[in-house]
């Protein structure tokens, strides 16, 4: 009721005073991605860093869990 009320709150209300994350994944399903070069972003005005799966440590070696069950995979 608060949203359509005008009380809630959207992720846009929020201001922009710290740092946002943008993740980019491959529009291809099956892709073989073989190197991944990041020189164009890193110069963008406001990039504070551009991290890659080889930045990660711990890689994840496992897909990500399913948060919200969706019917079609039961």
């Amino acid at each position: 009721m608060r949203l359509i009320t005008g009380q809630g709150s959207f992720t846009d209300d929020a201001g922009s005073t710290g740092l946002s994350l943008v993740m980019v994944r491959s529009p291809y399903a099956s892709a073989r991605v073989v190197s991944i070069d990041t020189s164009e972003a890193e110069q963008l005005e406001g990039v504070a860093a551009v991290l890659t799966y080889e930045d990660l440590p711990g890689r994840l070696t496992e897909p990500l869990p399913l948060l919200i069950p969706h019917p079609s995979l039961s």
